[in-house]
């Protein structure tokens, strides 16, 4: 396998997607313009439709662009960061990736791929334990977000991946490898012990259960959805609805 893993992510094409819910949108402006709004009013949304229709054109006779977004599964093998990726993409293949600045020298990682319908995908990395955080870069570049396995009996494996997210800023969630009704401690204590925000999503389930990493990824997702609502970034936020969209549907 090849350093980066990447032959195992299953790149598709979602450029009709894409148009047709530009196109839902220009629908509903030429419902507003219909209103009779004010002048002003009335000339921005004529740009904006105008510009938009100018976009779905551009696409249209451009070539399609794939799309295969990238999920960090950190908390390490024995927290269940592997059985995760096997209970969404049905196995985890090990790769070697280069350490940066060890001269070459390589260090175990898995990935796994989840297709969620024949023109989308999401790829899984996680480190194995041994990774050094400091080197999980390349894992992490352009990653939509991360899902950090934690053992509610293990808490401390998932102190240096809380940390090392918290600095980065990429979005994440906490998925705890238990059932929540067989837990020792309810969700609020362990939140007070992982220092975790209200923001942060805290999923239940014990792995290999497809079920639980599933509603990991849609927290995931849900919580990408909103960044980019809040920031206006249109291309993340059309990309992360067309992947709930499949992640609602996918048994």
């Amino acid at each position: 396998m090849s350093s980066d893993g990447q032959e195992y992510i299953s790149i598709f094409n979602v450029g009709e997607r894409r148009r047709a819910v530009i196109g839902d949108i220009l629908g509903q402006l030429d419902q507003v313009l219909d209103l009779n709004p004010s002048p002003a009013w009335k000339e921005g949304l004529a740009e904006l439709t105008d510009w938009m229709s100018e976009e779905v054109s551009q696409e249209a006779a451009a070539p399609e662009e794939p799309l295969a977004a990238k999920i960090f599964v950190a908390g390490g093998t024995q927290a269940g960061a592997v059985d995760f990726i096997r209970s969404v993409a049905g196995d985890a293949f090990p790769y070697e990736a280069p350490l940066p600045g060890s001269g070459g020298l390589p260090e175990q990682a898995y990935c796994g791929t989840f297709a969620l319908a024949p023109d989308m995908a999401l790829g899984h990395f996680a480190p194995a334990g041994t990774f050094p955080t400091a080197a999980w870069g390349p894992l992490v570049d352009a990653a939509l977000g991360a899902v950090v396995v934690t053992d509610p009996k293990r808490l401390e494996d998932s102190f240096p991946a809380l940390s090392y997210l918290e600095s980065s800023g990429i979005s994440y969630v906490v998925a705890v490898n238990v059932e929540q009704e067989e837990c020792e401690h309810s969700e609020s204590s362990l939140r007070e012990a992982l220092s975790l925000g209200g923001q942060v999503p805290m999923t239940f389930g014990k792995l290999p259960s497809g079920a639980s990493a599933k509603a990991s990824l849609i927290a995931l997702v849900e919580m990408s959805l909103q960044k980019s609502k809040e920031s206006r970034r249109l291309d993340e936020e059309l990309e992360a609805m067309m992947l709930l969209s499949q992640l609602e549907l996918t048994p």
